[in-house]
């Protein structure tokens, strides 16, 4: 089989030489061309009468026997030394090409500035750990829970850096902040969309709710200059990469990524088309992201309990006003349309998520100091699920009780 197929988001007619790295279609041998060969075939085959003859000559080498190697290097944490923030990316993919390993040369510049502005004390050493993990795509993080399990199960959290050539248009590429799993990876609605990339199976849910993607968001609207810098987006869980593997954990994990990328997985994904300020910016937000985990204190912890809170209201209200339309609500807040029980079920799993999230601050700084925030926590926690009771009722919805944890 000779084919010249592609995924939709390669852009074969405006690279007619590219040859995508994807499967042929169908079973039996065969190799993908471009679609400038494909044509040149079709000519010589309707010159022959339909047929004509094809030499393919074909080189491999086998890999059996080969060892699966994995990069770790730490940076110990002061204060909780086994508790750590892990830092993630693949040093190969599916098939050769610059866009896995972009991921990597980021991961390399966040472990390079960490540690330099630590041995000039710009940075104070980490309260927990600073891990930075380099592996064959999804093998690579599996390879390391399984041979360091106590390790990754005392892991706070995670951010893979993948796939950060750029887009290929004019201006800096939109760096994409893809969540940990929340409702929005279930019910997608606006404002949350997929990437061309689309949705996949969630490894796991109820997956718990988790501060880790709204302080990520925070930190990529700080450091890459906001509306007159780096355009960034966040959008719900899509799987595919190395965060697969470490959510199947329980881990909580998110990936900084860009996407699409015409030439990715392709013959023409070679390291020139790589956007250098996409890999530096990426490194930006994932450093001072596992900074501000590794070296918190009860004054982030306070900033957080805010950032969480504000978030949680913002997305209230978007999705009371989605359920009001959906429902047809009239004058006397009384549904008339649509499917009241799934408003009800979306709305009552945001809420939850937001708890957790608030819940899961109390693990952002040492445990003699969370004692001190509890009560603030405990608070916000109840107001937030007052006010979000409140909104549902109003428009005819039951709020349901919370699960027992909570």
């Amino acid at each position: 089989v000779v084919s010249a197929s592609a995924p939709s988001w390669q852009d074969t007619d405006g690279h007619p030489g590219l040859v995508s790295w994807s499967s042929v279609g169908r079973e039996g041998f065969g190799f993908k061309v471009s679609t400038e060969t494909a044509l040149r075939l079709e000519e010589a085959m309707e010159r022959g009468g339909g047929e004509t003859g094809v030499r393919a000559t074909v080189v491999t080498r086998s890999l059996e026997g080969r060892y699966l190697r994995t990069l770790v290097a730490e940076i110990p944490g002061s204060e909780l030394p086994l508790e750590r923030v892990a830092l993630v990316a693949s040093l190969s993919g599916p098939a050769p090409g610059a866009g896995d390993v972009s991921g990597a040369a980021a991961l390399v510049e966040a472990a390079l500035a960490i540690n330099t502005a630590i041995r000039e004390g710009k940075l104070a050493s980490p309260r927990r750990g600073i891990v930075f993990v380099w592996g064959a795509m999804m093998m690579g993080p599996d390879s390391w829970a399984r041979h360091h399990p106590t390790v990754v199960d005392e892991l706070h959290s995670a951010t893979v850096l993948h796939l950060l050539a750029g887009q290929q248009e004019e201006g800096p590429s939109r760096l994409l902040l893809e969540g940990v799993p929340d409702p929005a990876s279930v019910w997608t609605r606006p404002p949350d969309e997929h990437t061309p990339w689309g949705a996949a199976a969630l490894p796991y849910w109820p997956f718990e709710g988790h501060y880790l993607s709204l302080l990520t968001a925070e930190v990529a609207a700080r450091i890459t200059g906001g509306d007159d810098g780096r355009p960034f987006t966040t959008h719900p869980y899509e799987g595919g990469a190395d965060h697969d593997v470490l959510l199947e954990q329980l881990i909580p994990t998110q990936r900084l990524w860009t996407f699409p990328d015409p030439l990715y997985r392709s013959s023409l994904d070679s390291p020139d088309h790589v956007e250098p300020g996409l890999v530096i910016d990426a490194a930006g937000v994932a450093a001072v992201t596992a900074c501000e985990i590794a070296l918190a204190d009860m004054a982030d912890a306070r900033r957080l309990i805010t950032l969480v809170y504000n978030r949680a209201r913002e997305r209230m209200e978007i999705m009371i006003d989605l359920a009001r339309e959906n429902l047809q609500v009239d004058e006397e807040g009384v549904p008339t349309a649509g499917d009241r029980f799934l408003e009800q079920e979306i709305l009552n799993a945001w809420k939850i998520w937001y708890l957790e999230a608030l819940e899961t601050i109390r693990a952002h700084i040492l445990p003699d100091e969370a004692v001190k925030i509890d009560g603030s926590i405990t608070s916000t926690m109840r107001t937030l699920s007052e006010e979000w009771d409140e909104r549902m009722q109003v428009i005819g919805l039951v709020p349901l009780p919370l699960p027992q944890r909570l």
